[in-house]
């Protein structure tokens, strides 16, 4: 299982590098991160949300936290894979690079603890805090409305590619 984790990783890298990128629009939402985690923003329901209401940063497709947990699974994933593999083959490891195990022995349960627990933060994020998100776990699509008012430039430029197609 830890192989196949270690090759999503790698794959999720080469279909959302370029989304997952930290951008001067996300350094200024963390501005906001307080209201956002005492839900403020939600003091409007989603269906009800309009540009003029949002007082927060416009977020793009993902938000900075999005952002955090991918690097967080990928750099983890990837110490998952390097202390995983000196922990399987720690018998071909010479005695003088023998505390790489130590280190390993270390680390592999430290990367593991913090992937885990970036994902449960995510599912609760998914689940309980943001409404609508769960909804478009299941169905694969979100409303307009939700997209305007969780990722309003995301919908802007959606709109923008379907205005210039018609």
């Amino acid at each position: 299982m830890g192989l196949v984790y270690a090759a999503s990783v790698i794959h999720m890298l080469s279909v959302w590098r370029k989304d997952m990128l930290i951008t001067d629009l996300d350094r200024k939402w963390t501005q906001f991160i307080g209201a956002y985690v005492r839900n403020e923003e939600e003091e409007a329901l989603p269906e009800h949300a309009v540009r003029s209401f949002q007082q927060f940063a416009p977020v793009d497709r993902f938000n900075l936290g999005q952002k955090y947990l991918f690097w967080l699974l990928f750099w983890g994933g990837i110490v998952l894979l390097l202390t995983g593999t000196v922990l399987w083959f720690s018998e071909y490891i010479p005695w003088s690079l023998r505390f790489l195990r130590l280190v390993s022995v270390i680390l592999h349960p430290i990367a593991f603890l913090f992937t885990l627990g970036g994902f449960i933060i995510h599912v609760y994020m998914g689940t309980a805090v943001e409404r609508g998100s769960f909804n478009s776990v299941i169905h694969g699509y979100v409303s307009e409305n939700w997209a305007r008012h969780y990722h309003r430039l995301w919908l802007d430029r959606i709109i923008g590619n379907a205005a210039a197609k018609k």
